[in-house]
């Protein structure tokens, strides 16, 4: 993905307790309520976002790598 600018991040998940954002495997938000979402910023360049989506028995997890033009 390309991105101009700040990126917004939202999951949409079922049975899910918490999402976890990371950028570059860097904690960067934890949210509890849905919908769970996040504003994040990112040096320019290229970078990896991976989101874990945990209930009480798993966890699931999507990375995406991106690009920040500015």
């Amino acid at each position: 993905a390309r991105i101009f600018g700040n990126i917004e991040a939202e999951v949409t998940a079922e049975n899910t307790d918490k999402v976890e954002f990371y950028i570059d495997e860097v904690l960067q938000d934890i949210d509890d309520e849905a919908p769970f979402n996040c504003y994040l910023k990112a040096t320019r360049g290229i970078h990896t976002l991976e989101i874990r989506a945990t209930n009480s028995y798993n966890t699931s997890l999507d990375i995406v790598d991106f690009y920040v033009f500015f």
